[in-house]
């Protein structure tokens, strides 16, 4: 029923992020900035690519939230369900 299409559409949202290629050049251009070596367009790079990664987490806090409440759970309790971790940065 309607109620769990929502929760299907939740969970893929839940699993959106960036592309493997985003995330490449994400990490390419942090280590460029940890060395100096950032040139001010990859900069602007950085930042485009780094506000992506906030609205993408935002909104996925939002329908892990959501789903907590159709499940009656805690958001935390839901992230350890889900198996959801943090991306470590390199």
């Amino acid at each position: 029923g309607r109620c769990e299409e929502r929760h299907m559409t939740i969970t893929i949202e839940i699993n959106r992020s960036l592309s493997q290629i985003q995330w490449e050049r994400h990490d390419q251009l942090v280590g460029k900035r940890r060395t100096e070596t950032l040139t001010p367009e990859e900069l602007d790079e950085l930042i485009a690519l780094s506000d992506q990664i906030e609205k993408v987490n935002v909104r996925r806090i939002e329908y892990l939230a959501e789903l907590a409440q159709m499940r009656n759970t805690t958001v935390s309790a839901l992230i350890t369900e889900l198996g959801i971790r943090p991306r470590l940065h390199l």
